[in-house]
């Protein structure tokens, strides 16, 4: 908190909450990126700035009017194609369940789970199948 120090801006939740909503009001006032820096090991830093909402339609129009979904995506890759792509991967692997519900409601196929070979014949023994009607 080099700058903070420099300029002599007091450590105080009020204080840095009014300096965070400046920040963000600036934003939107100017059309230099000021929520992109450049951390102390060099790396891009984006702070992007999602809205809070309370419904999927809410949510929608927060994402439209403030078009903070790209700059989500471009915060994690310039390619938001493939950036989708890594986001939607990791929500997938984390929350399966609710990640396979939303793409059947979507009309997405999903490409069914592979049956390993021990299950397949557990499977099929449990059925009493002969070998041969398999």
């Amino acid at each position: 908190m080099p700058s903070i120090k420099k300029f002599g801006v007091p450590m105080v939740k009020t204080v840095m909450k009014s300096l965070l909503k400046d920040i963000l009001s600036l934003k939107e006032k100017t059309s230099e990126n000021l929520l992109m820096v450049q951390m102390f090991d060099g790396k891009l830093c984006h702070l992007v700035n999602p809205i809070c909402s309370t419904s999927y339609q809410s949510f929608k129009a927060n994402v439209v009017r403030k078009k903070w979904m790209d700059e989500l995506l471009l915060s994690v890759n310039d390619d938001k194609e493939l950036a989708a792509e890594w986001i939607m991967t990791f929500l997938g692997d984390k929350y399966e369940e609710i990640y396979t519900e939303v793409a059947v409601q979507l009309g997405l196929l999903l490409p069914p789970k592979v049956m390993d070979a021990e299950s397949a014949c557990a499977m099929w023994e449990e059925a009493n199948c002969p070998y041969k009607s398999q």
